[in-house]
């Protein structure tokens, strides 16, 4: 019998344990309206293929009255595993995912449990941010949230605005410095709001990101991680991966990574930068290859080009940084 459990299908909508009565229930308590989605609301997932642990749905409203006051479509993020569990079969089929059932079964486990606590933790940042609220911030307006905790451990979304004209810049696509300079103007003006100690704490609370990076950015975690990298251009990356893994654990430090602010002040972007580079290694294999299976052969060519030099770029900054760091 198949365990009630978010690692697995469920019976709401595109496969998720999230229905319909949820998310009204949802709006009728945190929207505080008697107004609800009816079932003849337009439903459709977009970005597909985008992301690791989430599906993302545009719902176009259909409300039991109609009212000028309320959105007519809705963004509903939706805690889902069916891309990591494609990415994970993939690997597992090529070889670069040896591990044994019992070690498989508790990785599954941690990695529930991680990413519940991820959830919440990304609300109780909307929440701080949103006392701050700034068009600078680029946040999005959220009308309703369901966290992870007590007897719902299969149910979490989030309800947020739909901003029209939105569009997704992938990792296999080339970005300029004018595209880059809003995004780095918020996460500037996120950096300088002057947070409460209490909301600091709030966004601390359930913080899984350093057990999980333990957890997979160790010498055995990361061999497989190497060898599906080296597969995008093996003779351009062949020998530079082969370089960094000789390093071995020392320069997979998560220990120093998570406290440099501790110990070496302005120093800590360079020193943070192989732990941090060698984290988004991923993005750019498994993710990468699940998104061009769809595209077209002649642009896939051209964005696995792009891909590569990227982490090209990547792995020699990595290394002069932590090169830079032993010295």
């Amino acid at each position: 019998m198949t365990t009630t459990s978010i690692l697995n299908p469920g019976n709401g909508v595109f496969g998720t344990h999230v229905s319909l009565e949820d998310v009204n229930l949802a709006i009728r308590e945190q929207m505080r309206i008697d107004n609800e989605l009816t079932s003849e609301s337009k439903m459709e997932v977009i970005g597909d293929g985008n992301g690791f642990s989430s599906i993302v749905i545009l719902i176009t409203c259909q409300w039991t009255t109609p009212s000028e006051d309320l959105p007519t479509k809705i963004i509903l993020k939706i805690l889902c595993f069916e891309h990591i569990k494609k990415m994970v079969e993939k690997a597992k089929e090529e070889g670069y995912f040896q591990i044994d059932e019992e070690m498989e079964k508790q990785m599954e486990e941690h990695f529930e449990v991680s990413v519940q606590r991820i959830h919440n933790q990304e609300i109780n940042v909307y929440e701080v941010l949103m006392k701050n609220a700034s068009e600078s911030l680029l946040t999005p307006k959220v009308y309703f949230t369901r966290k992870f905790g007590g007897e719902n451990t299969t149910k979490g979304f989030i309800g947020m605005e739909y901003i029209e004209g939105s569009g997704i810049r992938h990792s296999h696509e080339n970005s300029s410095l004018e595209d880059i300079q809003p995004i780095l103007k918020a996460i500037a003006g996120i950096q300088a709001m002057d947070i409460s100690e209490e909301d600091l704490e709030k966004i601390k609370e359930g913080s899984s990101f350093k057990e999980t990076a333990g957890r997979m950015m160790n010498v055995d975690g990361m061999k497989g991680i190497f060898e599906q990298s080296k597969k995008m251009d093996p003779e351009r990356l062949t020998e530079r991966i082969e370089r960094i893994q000789s390093y071995g654990s020392k320069i997979l430090d998560t220990e120093m990574a998570f406290n440099l602010n501790k110990v070496v002040a302005k120093k800590s972007y360079r020193m943070f930068y192989p732990i941090g580079g060698l984290a988004l290694i991923p993005l750019f294999g498994p993710a990468v290859d699940m998104k061009l299976v769809s595209i077209d052969e002649k642009k896939a060519s051209e964005y696995r080009r792009v891909v590569v030099e990227k982490v090209t770029c990547l792995l020699e900054d990595v290394e002069n940084f932590y090169l830079e760091s032993i010295l």
